[in-house]
C-alpha cells in the first residue's frame, strides 16, 4: 500500500506561509518602530556576529528594513547618535551612507520618474533631521574611526545637494569646527573639505582663502 494521502496538503502550506509572513511583518514594524530602537540596535550589532547563521538571520532582516527607507534610515541615525557600543555607531555610519547615496530597494508605487538615491526620496524634515543629527555628532564622538565615517557620509550627502543651496549650514559649521579647541573637529572639518574639493571647488574656492587662514591661526596657536 502507497502512502495515505496528505489530509492537509495545500491548504495547510498556504496557512503555514501566511503565518510566517506575519510573523516577519510584526517583527520588522518592532524594528522600523522610530519611538523605540532598541531592537533596531540588536539587529545592527548582529549583524557583526562571527557566527554565519546568526548574522545571515540579521543580513535578511535589514535587507526587509531597507525597502522602507524612511524609517530605516531615521532608526540607523538614532543608532548612530545612542548607541553606546563602538561597532554598533561605525555599523551605522557605514550603512546610513550607503542606503542613503544609493537607489531604494523598491520603487514607490505612485512615483512617475525613476528614483536615483533614497535620499531623493526622503520628506524635507527627514532630510533636515538627518542632517542636523549628522553634524551634532561630529561634535561629540570621540573615537576617530568612526568620526571618519560619518565624515564620509556628510561629504556623500553634500556632494549632490551643496551645489543648490540644499545644506546651507554645513560650511559654518566646519568652520566652527577648524577654530574648535578639539582636534577631531577640526580634523572631521578638513577631511569633509578635502572630500568635497574634488567635487564642488567651484563653491568651495571662495572658502579656500578664510579657512587657510583659519588653519595657520590654529596651528600658530598650538605652537605657541
Amino acid at each position: 500500500a502507497g502512502n495515505p494521502p496528505n489530509p492537509c496538503g495545500a491548504p495547510c502550506f498556504k496557512r503555514s506561509w501566511e503565518i510566517r509572513n506575519m510573523e516577519m511583518q510584526q517583527q520588522l514594524a518592532a524594528l522600523l518602530d522610530v519611538s523605540n530602537p532598541s531592537a533596531f540596535e540588536q539587529m545592527i550589532i548582529t549583524l557583526t556576529n562571527p557566527t554565519n547563521e546568526v548574522r545571515k538571520q540579521a543580513e535578511n532582516l535589514y535587507t526587509e528594513c531597507k525597502k522602507n527607507p524612511n524609517p530605516c534610515v531615521q532608526q540607523l541615525v538614532q543608532v548612530l547618535r545612542k548607541s553606546a557600543q563602538d561597532d554598533a555607531r561605525a555599523m551605522c555610519a557605514v550603512l546610513l551612507r550607503k542606503v542613503l547615496t544609493n537607489p531604494p530597494e523598491t520603487t514607490p508605487d505612485n512615483s512617475q520618474t525613476t528614483v536615483s538615491t533614497v535620499w531623493t526620496l526622503l520628506p524635507e524634515n527627514v532630510q533636515a533631521g538627518i542632517k542636523s543629527e549628522l553634524l551634532q555628532h561630529i561634535s561629540v564622538e570621540q573615537n576617530r574611526s568612526i568620526l571618519k565615517k560619518v565624515c564620509d557620509t556628510v561629504s556623500e550627502i553634500a556632494a549632490g545637494i551643496l551645489e543648490s543651496g540644499g545644506w546651507p549650514e554645513l560650511l559654518p559649521f566646519m568652520f566652527q569646527c577648524v577654530q574648535a579647541p578639539n582636534n577631531l573637529q577640526k580634523e572631521s572639518a578638513l577631511l569633509i573639505f578635502g572630500q568635497l574639493a574634488y567635487e564642488l571647488t567651484e563653491p568651495l574656492q571662495q572658502h579656500f582663502a578664510t579657512l587657510q587662514g583659519l588653519l595657520a591661526s590654529s596651528m600658530g596657536a598650538e605652537a605657541v
